[in-house]
């Protein structure tokens, strides 16, 4: 078994995006496209492209995340991903709407603050 890292805000930059992300029964989820920070400059929420053709942005959360040798590991079932609030195509930056519609689908708290990475 390969050892498990938590995320902290260098290394999400830095090694996160780009990588395979899957569930925890390792089912393929997508590739990390982009790292929004909350609170305190904290990794809170990502957005992975998800579908045939990476077409599709599901935002999921980063609580519980760990990286597993080249993967990222979320704590959230592929079918719960696959149906998350996405991104419309034109659009990159998680809004606070957005945000709060995320943390509520998963059942979160949304974060005091929040900023982008």
């Amino acid at each position: 078994m390969r050892a498990a890292h938590t995320l902290d805000a260098a290394s999400a930059a830095e090694v996160w995006v780009g990588l395979e992300v899957f569930d925890s029964h390792g089912d393929r989820i997508g590739k990390l496209h982009e790292i929004h920070l909350g609170g305190g400059g904290k990794p809170d929420l990502a957005v992975v492209k998800t579908g045939l053709f990476g077409l599709r942005s599901s935002v999921v959360p980063l609580n519980g995340a760990s990286l597993e040798g080249d993967a990222v590991i979320v704590p959230y079932a592929k079918t719960l991903v696959r149906d998350a609030p996405a991104l419309p195509k034109d659009q990159h930056e998680i809004g606070p709407a957005e945000e709060a519609a995320v943390h509520r689908y998963y059942g979160l708290e949304p974060p005091a603050t929040h900023a982008r990475s």
